[in-house]
């Protein structure tokens, strides 16, 4: 432990805090951690407070309660974890390599692009380099007496990009389209925190680039569906969506996955109008949303025409479920049709 104080009772309770680290470690139980609370306080008195609060961040640790969420920019300190909790929760195929998603946020990239990706976060502090494990439990304790350290943990993240529509019919307009959320399946625990903060950074974008934001989307399957739902996201009435493939051979085109049915649920920005989308901007917004994400990068490609024919094809069925009005009503999801 270093000290930037090293007065005699800095010392001290340096060396105070790090017999307790030691022995706590031991065994982080509760009972465990209270026996060696009130063996330091009858060997160290004059320093019962001072345990009482090493204490206190050791039952904050093992069981957080004061979450924060932000934005994760490059070069953060969350954005390491905030990474590897999404490569824990998805395999490689569905995700892009590291050093791409820093490319992603790079603010000068985000500033520039139409469709920048957005990682928004919920994350806890505590008073030292802890050490967690993969579900989130309490394995190593540290603890800075004087707070001049301290080690950010993620509890949850939304992976998402801001989108706009740059067509006549919709001058300005943009939505936000979520592409993971983890852990998963997402509970509201755990992950509402994240979602909420998601949707206030879609709408402050918006307002920062003059655009309008219309709304946001999410492909969703039986496992999160409910959760959106109680999150205020509802389907399209009548639509049938299938996720299209995010990989193609980039010779011939061909899929090198099949397509996947899934939910497709979306959260109209719109007070006057909650509970139902214009058709034309959902049909606009979804085509945006696939094209982006399954044919970047493949403009170049020998195969470009034959995966763009294939993806064309999961468009317009999705066009073709939707009603011909001019609206269409969102409603409580059917995951089983």
């Amino acid at each position: 432990m270093t000290l930037t104080n090293s007065t005699p009772a800095a010392t001290a309770l340096a060396t105070l805090a790090a017999q307790f680290c030691e022995r706590v470690n031991v065994d982080l139980s509760p009972s465990h951690a209270d026996q060696v609370i009130a063996d330091l306080k009858r060997q160290h008195p004059e320093h019962a407070d001072q345990i009482d609060a090493m204490g206190a961040a050791l039952a904050a640790a093992r069981t957080p309660a004061d979450f924060y969420t932000e934005s994760v920019e490059l070069d953060d300190a969350p954005f390491e974890q905030t990474y590897e909790m999404l490569r824990r929760t998805f395999l490689p195929a569905e995700l892009e390599p590291r050093e791409r998603y820093r490319e992603m946020i790079d603010p000068a990239e985000r500033g520039t692009t139409l469709y920048p990706l957005v990682l928004v976060g919920t994350f806890w502090r505590t008073p030292g380099i802890c050490r967690y494990d993969e579900q989130s439990a309490l394995t190593a304790f540290d603890y800075d007496p004087l707070g001049l350290r301290y080690s950010a943990h993620v509890q949850s993240v939304v992976n998402s990009n801001y989108m706009r529509l740059p067509t006549e019919k919709f001058t300005a307009a943009s939505f936000g389209a979520i592409g993971h959320t983890a852990p998963y399946p997402p509970t509201r625990e755990v992950n509402l925190g994240a979602l909420q903060a998601f949707e206030a950074r879609m709408v402050s974008m918006a307002q920062e680039r003059g655009d309008t934001f219309r709304l946001f989307m999410v492909e969703a399957d039986a496992d999160c569906a409910e959760f959106f739902y109680e999150a205020g996201y509802r389907q399209p009435k009548g639509s049938y969506y299938e996720q299209p493939p995010l990989e193609f051979d980039c010779d011939t085109g061909k899929a090198l996955h099949q397509p996947v049915p899934q939910t497709l649920m979306v959260k109209a920005h719109n007070p006057q109008h909650p509970d139902k989308i214009e058709t034309d901007l959902l049909k606009a917004a979804v085509r945006v949303m696939v094209e982006q994400w399954c044919l970047f990068g493949l403009e170049e490609c020998a195969g470009f025409k034959q995966a763009k024919a294939q993806i064309e094809r999961l468009l317009l069925a999705f066009d073709s479920s939707l009603p011909k009005d001019v609206w269409v009503d969102l409603v409580e999801p059917d995951t089983d049709a």
